[in-house]
């Protein structure tokens, strides 16, 4: 069976979108080539294998009226935190906006994230 491997992201500045995921949310760059023009930039989580987050620009009229809303009103993505309290605190600090603090739950803890063109983020810390 496949597996997943990508996730689109439609963005406005491949660069502004960078920065945010990198230094606000911890990713790391995969891929960031030119492939005559278009710009693959791909990002990775530190413990996570072969799924990356594309940042792509959007360049249509059809893919600059989906920034900030592919998720529509669910969250676009799902981040799983081995420690929830300290990744929100951190990013918290580091001027990422969230939809309340973190939650306890019967099968962990959650809290949703906006992204730097308000996409929803959910993340969550599930006890092992």
């Amino acid at each position: 069976m496949p597996e997943v491997a990508h996730v689109n992201i439609f963005v406005e500045d491949q660069n502004k979108a960078l920065t945010f995921y990198t230094e606000k949310l911890g990713f790391e760059v995969a891929e960031d080539l030119d492939f005559g023009g278009v710009r693959w930039l791909t990002l990775k989580g530190n413990r996570q294998g072969n799924f990356h987050i594309i940042l792509a620009a959007a360049t249509t009229p059809e893919d600059i009226l989906l920034i900030g809303k592919q998720g529509g009103s669910c969250p676009l993505l799902g981040f799983e935190s081995p420690d929830l309290d300290n990744d929100y605190e951190t990013m918290k600090a580091k001027g990422v906006q969230f939809l309340g603090s973190p939650e306890s739950h019967s099968w962990g803890k959650s809290v949703i994230l906006k992204d730097l063109y308000g996409n929803m983020i959910y993340m969550v810390e599930s006890p092992r």
